[in-house]
């Protein structure tokens, strides 16, 4: 159904949320088929300030609360806490 996908594209563009910054671009940078992902590494093509861009862009289709949650998390992450 439609909002059955819908619901799904959401679920995608939102998964990093959970992540802090570092682990993102670390993902981006490294990939994840050494885990057992499909995500290749892009870090011999892209700047540090290119991963940024990439972030920000998902992110801007984030909801505020989503955003607010990830911010918590990478502020502790960042912390130590």
């Amino acid at each position: 159904s439609r909002s059955s996908a819908a619901s799904d594209v959401y679920k995608r563009q939102a998964h990093a949320w959970h992540h802090p910054l570092p682990a993102l671009k670390h993902t981006i940078r490294n990939g994840t088929i050494a885990i057992g992902g499909k995500m290749p590494a892009w870090g011999h093509k892209l700047t540090d300030r290119d991963m940024e861009d990439i972030i920000a862009w998902f992110q801007s289709m984030w909801s505020f609360e989503i955003y607010q949650a990830w911010a918590r998390n990478n502020d502790r992450a960042n912390s130590g806490g």
